[in-house]
């Protein structure tokens, strides 16, 4: 029984059924009856192994053919094909405005009947893969998307710290409003910087339970964290609500601010070491001047002045 294909067939005359029932049986398909609209409904809702449903369109009283066959697209994806007895246009127009896998006139014979259910399966393959190529190409393009506003985040980011005269606080305040616009719901996006227990906050901000953070590292040690905030749920991806792609983004960008953080203190820490050498030289009690590799002077002390009478300057 493995592999065969399962036909729902809905038909309220019980002798044409078991007709119909018996051509599809004795070529292989394995077989369901339901004599009215509501039980096809029924049983398409319970039964996923429902391969296609055979339709009469008019099912007597009650719902007829088309109409359950809307309420049943609207349940799943199937392929449905129509017996009926007419062939005035009303009907075929009908009957195309619902699904594209045609009807049978009833009384057609067996191979008519079989070659609709074939053709029907084949172009039910065909929609199924139309329809994953173009979720496959929905997905890339959205995945294209995204990895354009991350690379757009850290150039961003990179043009905010060769600012000249920037200070490191100012960095951190515009790396929380960059942020947001890289994440895949920026509209609901927020992000907080903390660094040597001084928080940075993009606008709006609220903390919440979805919520991703990296640990903001600098010299080997970790002196605070950024975090990224959905304010409402989202659909679950590869890390709660958040893609993976900004796990990785989330951790670039604390490492390009712990970069740009001990940037930063090593020339502090070079300026105020020469400011300490100046101050020393300026004030030794002895002549003390600097050369040039050509023997020229290029800068002595107060005491250099005081002896020779010559301003540094």
């Amino acid at each position: 029984m493995d592999g065969k294909k399962k036909i729902l067939l809905v038909e309220d005359e019980p002798v044409v059924a078991l007709d119909q029932s018996g051509i599809l049986k004795k070529n292989g398909y394995l077989v369901n009856m339901v004599y009215n609209a509501e039980d096809a409904i029924t049983k398409v809702r319970e039964d996923n192994s429902i391969d296609l449903v055979l339709m009469d369109i008019n099912l007597g009283t009650g719902m007829d053919g088309t109409d359950a066959a809307r309420k049943i697209m609207d349940i799943r994806d199937i392929p449905i094909v129509f017996l009926t007895s007419h062939m005035e246009q009303d009907v075929v127009e009908r009957v195309r405005g619902i699904t594209r896998y045609g009807y049978v006139l009833k009384g057609s014979g067996e191979f008519v009947i079989l070659e609709s259910l074939h053709m029907a399966f084949e172009l039910f393959e065909a929609h199924c893969r139309e329809k994953q190529s173009t979720k496959r190409f929905q997905k890339q393009a959205k995945q294209l998307r995204e990895r354009v506003k991350e690379l757009n985040c850290l150039y961003d980011i990179a043009k905010l710290v060769e600012t000249p005269g920037i200070t490191i606080e100012k960095i951190l305040q515009g790396t929380v409003k960059l942020m947001p616009q890289a994440w895949q719901y920026p509209e609901i996006t927020c992000a907080r910087v903390i660094h040597d227990n001084h928080e940075y906050l993009s606008n709006d901000f609220i903390e919440t339970e979805w919520n991703q953070s990296a640990p903001l590292i600098v010299n080997g040690q970790t002196t605070g964290k950024i975090e990224v905030f959905y304010k409402e749920k989202k659909p679950e991806e590869d890390e709660g609500p958040f893609l993976k792609e900004e796990r990785r983004l989330i951790y670039a960008i604390t490492e390009r601010i712990g970069h740009v953080i001990e940037r930063f203190s090593f020339y502090n820490e070079l300026r105020e070491s020469e400011e300490r050498l100046y101050n020393i030289v300026e004030h030794m009690p002895v002549m003390m001047d600097a050369l040039n590799e050509n023997g020229v002077i290029i800068a002595w002390n107060s005491e250099a002045e005081r002896i020779t009478g010559y301003s540094a300057e």
